[in-house]
């Protein structure tokens, strides 16, 4: 089979890009999937899928009795550990599904420590 330079070049291309962008895309999934989860001690924050990234969303913030939770632009929201008492407040009025802000049992919590 004889194929022109052309054609042998555009296929090249064509199949370097197509690697090259699938590279890229996983690279990008873990590099949110790392940075978005936060580990607290008594919830998980992921800020890959709140709505207040945008300003969109401020519902944990009204319903937050400790006064713990602070949007960040461009991320999400932010907990401060030494107000947030582990009510989870946050995490029921989270409009997310999945939520957003995650509480952790008790009952896990026992058994890992």
């Amino acid at each position: 089979m004889s194929i022109s330079r052309k054609e042998f070049l555009c296929r090249g291309i064509f199949a370097f890009g197509r690697d090259l962008v699938d590279t890229l895309k996983d690279r990008r999934a873990e590099e949110v999937e790392s940075v978005c989860m936060e580990d607290y001690s008594h919830m998980m924050l992921d800020n890959s899928r709140c709505l207040a990234q945008r300003g969109g969303c401020f519902a944990c913030i009204d319903h937050c009795p400790q006064g713990a939770i602070r949007i960040v632009l461009g991320k999400g929201v932010a907990i401060d550990c030494q107000l947030c008492d582990g009510c989870g407040e946050c995490s029921t009025v989270c409009p997310i599904d999945p939520k957003v802000i995650k509480m952790k049992s008790s009952e896990a919590e026992s058994i890992i420590s």
